[in-house]
């Protein structure tokens, strides 16, 4: 067997294996004594049927099974022999079995790149200090919650909801033209606002609701700021139309038994340590999922490499069947539904089917330079919190994971990851934000 091994790229390999005429005849031979073993010939007992009558029954299978195995011992040789991490196999190209054969097999393999420094990376993080202002604000939500709209005729206070039409438009020309993919910006019929409230929307329109009376028009003028997210809009000067028709004043309820029963509490002093409990243990959360963020982001910033594209193709497509599956599960769409944006969605999932492979290889590479590994113990605990979300025993999902070696590998890869990214963020340099 003679095994050359030629670059394509920097990744792409690409392995073309010569066997010879006696190589071939050696393996055709093993494998036509295997299947004499079993095979099953009509008028002879299993395993008894000559081999000639073997090698005319099952020419075709003996032939297939041969080149099959010619070929991964091609693969594992020059694996073998030239140090090759192969990411993935993207084709193979193989002749027929003759005099001589032929096999070449593209090949992407692993990045070689020099590890970042990983230890110590700056992350920024909140204060978990909770106050009562965030507990009070807690309590707001619930009670908002539970609040009453009624219909009112009068001018629009600060807080009141009004249903309204506005129109936008810059010089003349209406926004929905200028920004269509803004709508929030444009043109709005029937909508709900909160007076006088921060949040998204036209401020110049919720803010200048606030004296209107229910069927009045008005005109308000708005700036967008010069770094806003649309470029056509900003820093520009619009005008908007206003139209109310219909004023709702918000009643909250009282916090009384019936309101510390429905949230399973005794009184207001239980609610409030509750509040402060569950805000205590959101905001560790929120610190942790922050310090992951930047130490990805920090790690994908920090080295340049190629990356193998079978790879990057095989995630982005991942990312497209996973984002089409839930927007058809969610909004009831048909895959031909996507077909006019299919380009946009095809670029978006290979701009972050690019990241994450970058970043898994980064990973990966800690992990190893670390001697971090996957036990028993992790596999199982991850498996157990998945039993419990699908509330299914544990056993029933071991024995689905042990039948699948495909989604075990991609857990095991997944599970290394999330211990890996622990590991560099327990040594992270924390700086408090102020």
């Amino acid at each position: 067997m003679n095994i050359q091994v030629q670059d394509i790229n920097s990744i792409r390999k690409n392995i073309v294996a010569t066997f010879t005429a006696e190589e071939i005849q050696a393996q055709e031979s093993s494998i036509l004594n295997e299947f004499a073993a079993h095979a099953k010939v009509p008028g002879f007992r299993p395993g008894k049927a000559p081999t000639a009558v073997v090698q005319k029954n099952y020419a075709k299978g003996i032939k297939d099974e041969a080149r099959r195995k010619l070929v991964q011992s091609a693969y594992e040789k020059a694996t073998k022999d030239n140090g090759l991490k192969i990411a993935l196999v993207v084709e193979v190209k193989d002749a027929d079995l003759d005099q001589t054969a032929t096999c070449e097999i593209v090949v992407d393999t692993v990045p070689a790149f020099t590890l970042p420094e990983y230890k110590g990376i700056e992350v920024t993080v909140a204060s978990e200090e909770v106050t009562d202002q965030d507990v009070q604000k807690a309590i707001d939500g619930l009670l908002n919650q539970r609040a009453e709209y009624k219909v009112v005729e009068r001018d629009v206070c600060k807080g009141d909801f009004a249903k309204i039409n506005y129109d936008g438009s810059i010089d003349g020309k209406p926004i929905s033209e200028i920004a269509p993919a803004m709508s929030m910006y444009g043109k709005q019929n029937g909508t709900w606002e909160e007076a006088g409230t921060e949040g998204p929307g036209v401020s110049s329109v919720i803010n200048g609701i606030i004296g209107m009376k229910k069927g009045e028009r008005k005109e308000v003028t708005h700036v967008f700021p010069a770094d806003f997210e649309n470029k056509d809009l900003a820093g520009k000067t619009a005008s908007y139309f206003i139209e109310v028709l219909e004023i709702r004043e918000k009643t909250v309820p009282p916090m009384d038994e019936a309101f510390f029963k429905s949230n399973k509490v005794k009184d207001e002093a239980e609610l409030r340590e509750n509040l402060q409990k569950n805000l205590a243990a959101q905001k560790k959360n929120q610190n942790m999922q922050s310090r992951r963020s930047q130490i990805l982001e920090k790690l994908g910033s920090s080295v340049e490499f190629d990356l193998p594209q079978s790879v990057v193709d095989s995630e982005s497509q991942e990312l497209v069947d996973d984002f089409v599956n839930r927007q058809m599960r969610a909004y009831g769409a048909s895959r031909a539904d996507f077909t006019e944006h299919q380009a946009e969605i095809k670029a978006g999932a290979e701009k972050t089917a690019r990241e994450r492979v970058k970043l898994q290889y980064i990973v990966l590479a800690i992990a190893d330079a670390e001697k971090i590994t996957v036990t028993n113990d992790d596999m199982y605990n991850v498996l157990v919190r998945e039993a419990m979300a699908r509330g299914l025993p544990i056993n029933k999902v071991i024995e689905e994971i042990k039948k699948d070696q495909f989604r075990l590998t991609k857990l095991q890869r997944a599970v290394l990851v999330e211990k890996t990214i622990a590991f560099v963020s327990e040594n992270a340099k924390v700086v408090d934000k102020k």
